[in-house]
């Protein structure tokens, strides 16, 4: 995996009106699809599926509890749905 931009590097100014923001951005990101927030690497996809995002959210944290904590320190989280 090859660099990415931190989340925690942007700097948006709230003056700007709401579309100025988002380009800011977008800009800014390079790939809003990937990314870095701190130690943690987020990488967005989507999938043909019914699923909506608080669905897979859901099943994510209820499979991550259903470990005990035995996952170990995974820095990378993906959040999909290959049905």
């Amino acid at each position: 995996m090859g660099y990415v931009k931190d989340i925690k590097d942007l700097k948006i100014d709230a003056s700007l009106g709401k579309e100025e923001r988002i380009l800011s951005y977008l800009e800014q990101m390079e790939n809003p699809y990937e990314y870095q927030d701190g130690d943690t690497r987020v990488r967005i996809r989507f999938s043909d599926t019914e699923k909506t995002l608080t669905d897979q959210l859901i099943s994510y944290i209820s499979e991550k509890q259903s470990y005990d904590g035995k996952i170990g320190n995974r820095k990378t989280v993906d959040v999909f749905s290959d049905n």
